[in-house]
């Protein structure tokens, strides 16, 4: 799907902090790691649903595209 594509940089940005926060004990990197991670998860989340919506609205069998969403 799309979001994937579009969410990568997101999601590498959150490896390299992670990686950082193995390395430190400092609080403010945690506390912005986990907030980062609350953040990038709800975006992900969005990106998902309005790709499935567009994918069902743009369809001429709109059962067979929810089924189709559904088993993926």
């Amino acid at each position: 799907m799309d979001y994937t594509r579009n969410n990568n940089f997101l999601c590498k940005d959150e490896r390299e902090l992670c990686q950082e926060l193995q390395n430190t004990n400092n609080a403010t990197v945690v506390s912005y790691y986990r907030n980062y991670s609350k953040i990038l998860s709800m975006v992900i989340r969005k990106a998902k649903i309005i790709e499935c919506d567009k994918l069902i609205l743009s369809s001429q069998n709109k059962v067979k595209t929810t089924w189709s969403i559904i088993n993926k």
